[in-house]
């Protein structure tokens, strides 16, 4: 009698520590969980170029956008309470291209590519589903390339240019937000939104970053080291 006692006072304990345990998970965010993640998106990548480019007496009428862009980040989430972490992020972001052409044979193609440095704050709101906003710097990369008469000198486009190809660097603030939804704590899909504080390209001015918004879905995995 005094054995079959003991087995279910066992038996409870060990039922009331699994419940507890799994009430406790059910109250974890994901957005808490501290070690290194990655995540790699991929979506739409909007420019802020419009119109036709006009210098000298050329004028590149006929815009093309390439609007595909990605990105891909490693960053390391540390734990501020049940349900939210701050994170520090780094990566590299692709955000598409575009050209003008005439009908002969002039034209300006720009690539625009950037490494991110980030500081990121993730709150988890539901049980699955985590909001973070992000904050940083980008170092953009502009790469211009030139067809036929048209021509690149001192950060300008011209006929009389010197340079068909330049590769030009910025450094321009960005900010993120977004939306996690969680498949389980090590695997989530991400959504968001970001916005690069750059300026318009202009044929005189051409040494700056342009402005980006971007909207991009992918994927996030935590590591569980």
């Amino acid at each position: 009698m005094l054995r079959k006692t003991l087995v279910s006072f066992a038996a409870i304990i060990a039922l009331a520590s699994t419940t507890n345990a799994m009430a406790a998970a059910s109250n974890y965010s994901a957005a808490a969980k501290p070690g290194l993640y990655a995540n790699f998106n991929i979506g739409y990548a909007y420019q802020t170029g419009k119109g036709s480019l006009a210098f000298d007496a050329l004028t590149l009428d006929k815009r093309t956008e390439h609007k595909f862009g990605w990105n891909a980040y490693m960053g390391y989430n540390f734990n501020l309470k049940a349900n939210s972490g701050i994170a520090i992020e780094g990566g590299y972001a692709d955000y598409g291209s575009m050209e003008w052409r005439n009908e002969g044979s002039d034209g300006v193609d720009i690539d625009q590519t950037a490494f991110i440095a980030q500081l990121v704050y993730n709150y988890g709101w539901k049980r699955n589903l985590d909001l973070f906003a992000k904050a940083g710097l980008a170092l953009g990369r502009t790469n211009i390339n030139t067809d036929g008469t048209a021509m690149t000198t001192n950060s300008t486009l011209s006929t009389s240019g010197t340079m068909s190809n330049q590769k030009l660097w910025n450094i321009v603030p960005m900010a993120t937000l977004g939306f996690t939804y969680n498949f389980m704590e090590e695997l989530g899909v991400n959504f968001m939104w970001e916005h690069i504080f750059g300026e318009k390209f202009k044929s005189s001015n051409i040494d700056e970053f342009q402005a980006v918004d971007a909207f991009m879905l992918g994927l996030i995995y935590r590591f569980d080291f």
